[in-house]
């Protein structure tokens, strides 16, 4: 393990960012997290980023924000000596965000539903609005560009439109993060899997 050290250029303030989205265990593109800071300046040629969707306009004021809910831990002990091991449950860990845009294919794509036959718009069904998806935050600050790979979540729209006039009307959707597949992300050495990747704050470059 590398040893700890002050870097100043490691601190983020979330001032700009996106959030893409792909099937489940989809691999990141080779360019990493630059490829994805570079569709959102508009690089001309766009980087390939196969499977990716730009998950357009989310909200500012309610940022991507994760919860984690820890499992009970248990101290066990023997006649001789009262606390020998400890056995901690497993945690629930979840994250949500919540789109602005309310065009067809936004709430298709993020409610689990389909085109209406007549009339346009989309149609959101009676059961069924859980999918499973890989996720990409993307995060600007200035020049740096960091950000998860988060690439196996069970999402369900957890929040309809809710409308205002002083702010946009927003729906939400709710992400519960499950083990990664060892194609998106490779197994620890110990046999763990990976639940998703933090990417360190690093300057973007618009080369390919």
């Amino acid at each position: 393990m590398a040893a700890l050290a002050l870097d100043d250029t490691a601190l983020v303030v979330a001032s700009r960012g996106s959030i893409f989205v792909a099937a489940a265990n989809t691999a990141m593109p080779s360019g990493g997290i630059n490829a994805f800071a570079q569709i959102m300046v508009g690089k001309t040629p766009p980087p390939t980023i196969t499977g990716w969707e730009r998950v357009a306009n989310t909200s500012r004021e309610a940022l991507p924000e994760f919860s984690v809910e820890a499992g009970d831990t248990t101290s066990l002990g023997t006649w001789d000596t009262e606390k020998v091991r400890t056995v901690y449950g497993a945690s629930n860990i979840s994250w949500s965000f919540r789109p602005l845009q309310h065009d067809a294919d936004t709430v298709i794509k993020l409610a689990n539903g389909w085109a209406a036959v007549a009339g346009g718009g989309a149609v959101i069904g009676a059961t069924g609005w859980q999918f499973a998806a890989a996720y990409v935050i993307c995060v600007f600050d200035g020049t740096m560009v960091s950000g998860f790979y988060i690439p196996n979540n069970d999402s369900i729209m957890t929040g309809l439109p809710q409308l205002s006039v002083n702010a946009f009307s927003e729906m939400e959707v709710t992400n519960t993060i499950k083990a990664a597949g060892t194609a998106a992300i490779p197994a620890h050495s110990d046999g763990r899997s990976g639940l998703m990747q933090v990417f360190d704050p690093t300057a973007y470059s618009s080369a390919t």
